[in-house]
């Protein structure tokens, strides 16, 4: 799944299949795409050009697998702690 245009990450119109990501989904993201919530789902993050997810709090991010290197941590703005948990 990818992001369409910028916005929050628990907007479905944020993302190519019009719903929020869940454990499993693989990610790319072109656009900014703001994160206010304390947990979101994926399985990858991939960053692409013109992409920054910015963090607004302390955000968990559950996944059922480890995130690529340079995956979630390139072009990621946090104000909060990110943690990354596995299901």
């Amino acid at each position: 799944m990818k992001t369409v245009k910028d916005g929050n990450w628990n907007d479905p119109t944020t993302w190519s299949l019009n719903v929020v990501p869940i454990i499993g989904d693989v990610l790319f993201i072109f656009h900014k795409v703001d994160v206010f919530e304390p947990i979101i789902y994926c399985n990858e993050i991939h960053m692409r050009k013109g992409g920054l997810v910015t963090i607004h709090q302390d955000t968990t991010i559950k996944g059922n697998q480890d995130l690529p290197h340079g995956g979630v941590w390139d072009g990621c703005l946090s104000e909060g702690n990110l943690q990354y948990y596995l299901q």
